[in-house]
């Protein structure tokens, strides 16, 4: 079965989210159509509990994500998918990413967050 939600960033929809059951788990695609400067994490809050579900990839004009998530965290009738932003971050922490190596790990860091300089995608890590 396919469900389909909106995402929200503050109190605009900026894309949507897809769904799919597989078992235990839910495949989840994630497009946003909006394109600011920046870094954003995908959020979901249901049953009582906000969820990190990683940051949302930069493609083109528009920012995805591909992941799976537990069926457990999601009540599909009243799920709230957002996207919070991250602020620009100094130099001195960033690190550089080649352009080989995937983003999918990215997403299972809790501190890390992916920023453009010089036009470069690099990893900024907080401590």
């Amino acid at each position: 079965m396919e469900f389909c939600y909106e995402v929200i960033r503050g109190n605009t929809v900026v894309g949507e989210i897809r769904l799919m059951e597989q078992g235990l788990y839910c495949k989840m695609k994630c497009n946003c159509t909006f394109h600011l400067p920046g870094i954003y994490r995908l959020h979901l809050e249901c049953l009582g509990i906000d969820r990190n579900l990683g940051v949302l990839i930069p493609d083109g004009n528009r920012y995805s994500l591909e992941t799976m998530i537990p069926t457990k965290y999601i009540d599909y009738e009243h799920p709230t998918f957002y996207i919070s932003g991250m602020d620009q971050t100094s130099e001195d922490k960033i690190v550089s990413v080649d352009s080989d190596m995937p983003f999918s790990y990215i997403r299972n860091l809790e501190r890390a967050r992916l920023v453009y300089r010089n036009g470069k995608a690099k990893i900024y890590i907080d401590n």
